[in-house]
């Protein structure tokens, strides 16, 4: 994950459903998500307001 300057905030390799794992500042943050098993890909943007 990314935050919106394009700096990685957060990977995994093995996602347990766990992000976020500490208290995030409000933005917007941009994903990109594979499927190792069917190479299916995900991408676009969460809002974080607190």
């Amino acid at each position: 994950m990314l935050n919106r300057w394009c700096v990685k905030f957060f990977e995994s390799e093995d996602y347990q459903n766990n992000w976020p794992d500490k208290k995030i500042p409000d933005g917007t943050y941009y994903y990109h998500l594979r499927n190792p098993e069917t190479g299916q890909q995900y991408k676009g943007w969460v809002e974080v307001a607190q």
